[in-house]
């Protein structure tokens, strides 16, 4: 029996495995040997592309769940500070609208509201309404003032605007065009090259197209 195995082991059809399985050790056929193998190659390739997909899906949901760039609205409705109902309404000739996303509790707005605090002095108050939105009920007093919004609209949305605006996180800068189109969305906190784009942008530089703006990822 030794003979025949040393036999059929020379010409390739049986191959010793590395680890023996009692005294005698055991072996496979070789095209056995060479189907698991790539058996194990197709498994690793399939988990590799399988984890891919997932990856990507995952990031195309988080992206859907935010507002875009190309969202259309024609108002946004809730609750000023002192609690009295109010609605920001959008119009073909009307200004654009300069939307600041942010949360008391949210230590990143904070950080932002210097940035915020530029744009403010910028921005022409005759074609650009700045429209502050809180998404949580409880505002300090004086927490308005500390972001730089103390002269500005103040709002609370409605739930129904939390959810058709997708306002899922803070801080953000939205603007919109004068007829209620989102053109560009800056999420997380505003770096030099963003602050200046936003500026070009609110300014209406004849060199700044809808089509320059673009949609940053999630800090």
């Amino acid at each position: 029996m030794t003979l025949r195995v040393q036999e059929l082991q020379r010409r390739g059809v049986l191959v010793r495995t590395n680890k023996s399985f009692g005294q005698g050790g055991a072996t496979l056929p070789g095209p056995i040997a060479a189907i698991l193998a790539l058996l194990c190659v197709f498994l690793i390739v399939s988990n590799i592309v399988l984890i891919t997909g997932l990856l990507k899906s995952r990031q195309r949901f988080e992206a859907s769940q935010h507002t875009e760039s190309g969202n259309q609205f024609s108002m946004l409705s809730g609750q000023n500070v002192a609690g009295s109902p109010v609605t920001v309404r959008y119009s073909s000739t009307g200004p654009s609208t300069l939307m600041l996303v942010f949360a008391p509790g949210c230590r990143p707005c904070m950080a932002n509201s210097d940035n915020w605090k530029v744009l403010l002095q910028v921005a022409d108050t005759n074609r650009t309404r700045v429209v502050g939105v809180s998404l949580e009920s409880h505002i300090p007093a004086d927490y308005v003032a500390q972001i730089g919004l103390a002269n500005y609209l103040v709002l609370i949305p409605d739930i129904e605007n939390v959810l058709d605006y997708r306002f899922r996180m803070t801080p953000q800068t939205i603007l919109l065009s004068p007829s209620g189109t989102v053109e560009a969305v800056w999420s997380g906190l505003l770096d030099s090259f963003q602050l200046a784009e936003i500026k070009r942008a609110i300014l209406g530089a004849a060199s700044m197209g809808r089509s320059a703006l673009r949609q940053d990822s999630l800090h």
